[in-house]
C-alpha cells in the first residue's frame, strides 16, 4: 500500500468525526491506534506508551494527538487485517449510516469481528 493510500484512512477518520459534529481542530488531532492491552482511564498514564503499536498511518507519539486505542486482543481479526485508522474509519462510517452516535464505534467493530 502506498503512503498516500495509507494516510488516506487517517484523513477519513478525521473527516467522519467532523461529520458527527466534532470540532475540526479536535478532529484534526485525533487518531485511532492499536494497543496490546485494554487501556482505561485508570491505566492510561502507566500502560498506554508500553502497549502502543504503530501502524503506517499512525501519527508519532508525543505529537499532541488524541488517541482512540483499539486493543488487538479485543478485535484480533479486524486489527490483523487492517490498520487502526482503517478500522476506525469503517466503524465511524457504519455508525453514521446507522444513525448511531460516533461513540458507538466499538459496537461496529465488535460486529465486524464476529463477521470475520
Amino acid at each position: 500500500m502506498t503512503e498516500n493510500k495509507t494516510l488516506y484512512y487517517l484523513e477519513q477518520v478525521r473527516n467522519e468525526l467532523v461529520k458527527f459534529g466534532v470540532k475540526k481542530e479536535i478532529a484534526d488531532r485525533t487518531s485511532f491506534c492499536k494497543v496490546s492491552k485494554i487501556i482505561t482511564k485508570e491505566n492510561l498514564e502507566t500502560d498506554f506508551v508500553s502497549s502502543f503499536i504503530a501502524d503506517p498511518d499512525t501519527p508519532a507519539l508525543g505529537t499532541g494527538v488524541k488517541w482512540i486505542p483499539l486493543c488487538i486482543t479485543t478485535y484480533p481479526k479486524v486489527l490483523a487485517s487492517m490498520t487502526a485508522n482503517q478500522a476506525g474509519y469503517y466503524a465511524l462510517k457504519k455508525c453514521r449510516e446507522q444513525r448511531w452516535p460516533h461513540s458507538d464505534y466499538d459496537c461496529c467493530l465488535a460486529n465486524l469481528e464476529m463477521d470475520m
